[in-house]
């Protein structure tokens, strides 16, 4: 199944926000940074990339915070 090249998007912002933080964003964050008027625009983005296997829900309290990036679309090299 493809993505929307909104919730790719959306992909690259959970990548990035979880290597610059340890954790990632929650479903507000995800909104306010993609500038997003509703909580529902982020979660149907959501729905779409877990439906196509790029991200899994987990943890306690999956439904507000916990969606971790799956994909393998970066790769962190070590530069000598």
């Amino acid at each position: 199944m493809s993505v929307t090249p909104a919730a790719e998007k959306l992909y690259d912002l959970l990548v990035m926000y979880y290597l610059d933080h340890g954790f990632p964003p929650s479903l507000k964050d995800m909104g306010d940074l993609l500038g997003h008027r509703s909580k529902s625009t982020t979660l149907a983005q959501m729905r779409q990339l877990e439906a196509a296997g790029w991200i899994r829900r987990g943890g306690p309290d999956a439904a507000s915070r916990v969606w971790l990036p799956v994909r393998e679309r970066y790769a962190v090299v070590k530069i000598a």
